[in-house]
């Protein structure tokens, strides 16, 4: 029979080699394996000239390439072809100020929220620790929504790699990519949570607030039964939010004021970090399509534990729910649209509250 919905309190700060002792046994069978061993990011200095390409690949050194790209086979050959054809047909430049102090915060993936707000923002964090005055090298400006939440943490004046291409250095500094996706370390995501609220001054009030994190504005993976869903949350207080139209900081406050989140698998489950502990998530999840739905950089044919592992580094309650979806047998449900069960999502609140 298939799994429905589950949910376990993490309390404590759970051990995250041993997070799957901590949560009941449905999990084990719709996610990939919870245990982790946490990442702690490293500065590393270097000393001679390199080239950083837009995906974080650092040439000619494959030794240091290693620390800036996750360690999967597939990916670290994946990202160094694509460096390689964007070296060839962008090539690389000198910063507009020329040999200054950077420091390389970025990797191959961190344009998506969840990867800048776990991985690239504790980079940036400890950049500043550790080199005050160097200034942050960011690749593109797709990152320019990102400033804010930079300046949250001190970088302030961060610069685009010159005219889209790619940069050559001198002496760069650089921080450490995690192996793998969502492996940040509590203690990690825990001082970045309290440096941001210190930054913006949010005062710690009781959380009351619930919240709905729609996608109907975004680009993919919708509630195919939005109206229904909004109508019967909004019943229970439940506010509709759609995190885009927000600022960074005001995006901040409201999750921390927030003790209910309820959102179908996103970037917008990125901000369960700034909830209080004891507040509770609640994930909307499609059903899997099988072996379609393998995933190579993680090696599993079940749901990403991304959004477990973050509830539990922050001390949240967390639910999911799996939910009927439209991506036809035939096919991967990475972005598919699911229909939610108004009563499961009723049965998931009920044991939260």
């Amino acid at each position: 029979m298939s799994i429905k919905w589950s949910s376990v309190r993490f309390r404590g700060d759970p051990d995250p080699l041993r997070l799957s002792s901590v949560a009941p046994r449905e999990f084990s069978e719709v996610f990939e394996p919870l245990d982790y061993t946490p990442y702690y990011p490293r500065v590393i200095e270097t000393s001679g000239r390199f080239t950083i390409t837009r995906s974080a690949a650092v040439y000619p050194s494959l030794r240091l390439t290693k620390h800036t790209l996750y360690k999967r086979l597939y990916s670290f050959l994946q990202i160094n072809a694509i460096s390689i054809a964007s070296l060839a047909t962008r090539g690389s430049e000198s910063p507009a100020r020329g040999n200054g102090q950077y420091g390389i915060i970025h990797s191959a993936w961190s344009t998506g929220y969840y990867h800048w707000l776990t991985e690239g923002l504790p980079r940036a964090l400890l950049l500043k620790q550790a080199f005050p005055d160097a200034t942050a090298l960011l690749p593109t400006p797709r990152y320019a929504p990102f400033l804010e939440s930079l300046a949250a943490v001190g970088q302030k004046d961060p610069e685009f790699f010159p005219g889209g291409k790619n940069v050559r250095l001198i002496d760069p500094i650089l921080t450490t990519c995690p192996d793998y996706i969502a492996t940040t370390a509590p203690s990690v995501l825990r001082n970045l949570r309290q440096h941001i609220l210190k930054s913006f001054e949010v005062p710690q009030n009781t959380p009351s607030r619930k919240i709905y994190v729609s996608r109907a504005r975004s680009r993919s993976r919708y509630v195919i039964n939005e109206e229904e869903v909004t109508s019967s949350l909004i019943k229970k207080g439940f506010e509709v939010v759609y995190a885009e139209e927000l600022s960074f900081r005001d995006q901040v406050i409201l999750f921390n004021q927030s003790r209910v989140l309820v959102s179908i698998h996103g970037a917008g489950l990125s901000n369960a970090l700034f909830m209080q502990p004891g507040s509770s998530v609640i994930e909307l999840l499609p059903y899997r399509n099988g072996v379609l739905d393998y995933h190579r950089g993680r090696n599993s044919l079940r749901h990403d534990a991304c959004y477990v592992r973050l509830s539990a580094a922050m001390n949240l309650n967390y639910s999911f729910i799996q939910c009927s979806q439209s991506t036809p047998r035939y096919k991967r449900t990475l972005n598919s649209d699911i229909h939610v069960n108004v009563n499961d999502l009723d049965r998931a609140l009920e044991a939260v509250y």
